[in-house]
């Protein structure tokens, strides 16, 4: 047996070779491809792309949000950051919450330090990325990474009027003002 396996003996990976600038160049000829794989196939395919390709091949793919959800974390992760931001919205939003709370952990802490900053830059990425994608976020995050990232981005400050002090609240709406937004009952912003 030869150290170099043939296209017959090895289709899928002979197909990852050709297949990195097929997305932008021919699309029609991906799904083609693409169409005549089992998921095992395209899962398999996925994982031997560098990120970029990969990414197209997820979106090109028939079902995929199925082929996403198949990724493992850690290979889920490395396609989100090995494309811009604003491209792996698509991706993010197909992702499950394990895998979203796998890539923002990581991206989160720097040693043992959390860095606030940077997690709230990736969670404005999932903001972005749509609000299923969110609420996967808050659902299934653990408390303390929840308090860590409001407590750095979140500030409560009571909202002071001049106004008759009989009168509860203010003239706000929840929606608020540049300032920021306001709590239902009108006394905080």
């Amino acid at each position: 047996r030869s150290a170099a396996a043939s296209p017959a003996a090895d289709p899928i990976g002979a197909l990852a070779e050709v297949l990195a600038g097929w997305a932008r160049r021919e699309p029609a000829r991906l799904k083609r491809e693409l169409a005549g794989l089992n998921e095992d196939q395209r899962v398999e395919l996925a994982l031997r792309l560098p990120a970029e390709s990969r990414l197209e091949l997820l979106l090109h793919a028939p079902q995929p949000l199925r082929l996403v959800r198949r990724l493992p974390d850690g290979e889920f992760h490395r396609t989100v950051l090995g494309v811009e931001p604003t491209e792996a919205m698509p991706l993010l939003s197909l992702g499950t919450a394990s895998q979203i709370l796998h890539m923002l952990y990581l991206e989160s802490w720097r040693g043992d330090r959390f860095d606030a900053a940077r997690a709230g830059a990736w969670t404005a990425v999932l903001v972005d990325a749509g609000d299923e994608t969110l609420t996967r976020l808050l659902r299934h995050a653990d408390d303390e990474f929840l308090t860590l990232l409001l407590l750095k981005w979140l500030r409560l400050e009571p909202i002071e009027s001049d106004e008759n002090p009989e009168v509860k609240g203010s003239d706000q709406s929840e929606a608020g003002d540049e300032r920021g937004s306001v709590t239902p009952d009108g006394f905080y912003r």
